[in-house]
């Protein structure tokens, strides 16, 4: 039987670092309308006006991106490297996360830079 996308094949293995089943991964990722209600994200600026990322306005308790680590107010400044200022890169960092068998989302929480890892298998 199928994983559903959800909370099965996730498992946290250090803080900051979980481990993901490819199955769930996958069809989280081709069912980008559910993700989106999952979480709400406003763009973030630096003190100069830059952008800097998006801010999580809110995320759905018990969700994948929950239980994947992300909390309200994380500022999500990359995916594996590429900076997410924009609507265009954060789709792109999107698409390319299909192929991936790891990921790295840099955040700031609160003030502090964090590294979220996330090993595919």
């Amino acid at each position: 039987m199928p994983k559903k996308a959800g909370t099965e094949g996730i498992r946290q293995v250090a803080p900051n670092s979980y481990l993901l089943d490819r199955e769930t991964v996958t069809g989280s990722l081709q069912n980008l309308s559910t993700m989106m209600r999952d979480i709400r994200v406003v763009p973030s600026f630096d003190a100069a006006r830059q952008p800097n990322g998006y801010r999580v306005a809110s995320i759905r308790y018990g969700s994948l991106l929950d239980k994947l680590g992300l909390k309200r107010g994380d500022v999500i400044q990359s995916v594996n490297g590429l900076a997410i200022s924009d609507p265009d890169r954060a789709y792109q960092a999107y698409q390319q996360l299909k192929d991936e068998s790891s990921i790295q989302i840099d955040i700031l929480r609160g003030s502090q830079p964090q590294t979220l890892t996330y090993e595919i298998q």
